[in-house]
């Protein structure tokens, strides 16, 4: 499982609309502290797998931090079929 931003997707001033099209249409994760997507999420028949952080405004080094505690786990879940993982 890689990983791409959205800037390397062409997606830098994209609406949360176009993202989630594209996340979809291209089954691509959304990894967000933006709860936009999870409320979309909550409202939507059909949506793509979404990892929530919840973590606070934080450093870029802390958020990596995070991300390498619990990406094991974030991944075991994606993998057996979450669509939306929380990180807290």
């Amino acid at each position: 499982m890689g990983s791409s931003q959205v800037l390397d997707a062409g997606l830098l001033e994209a609406a949360d609309g176009e993202i989630w099209s594209f996340a979809l249409e291209n089954d691509w994760v959304i990894i967000s502290k933006d709860d936009d997507f999870q409320f979309r999420a909550s409202v939507s028949k059909l949506y793509p797998k979404i990892v929530w952080v919840r973590v606070g405004n934080c450093s870029k080094q802390k958020l990596l931090e995070i991300f390498k505690k619990h990406w094991d786990a974030i991944k075991q879940e994606l993998e057996a079929g979450a669509f939306l993982v929380e990180v807290v």
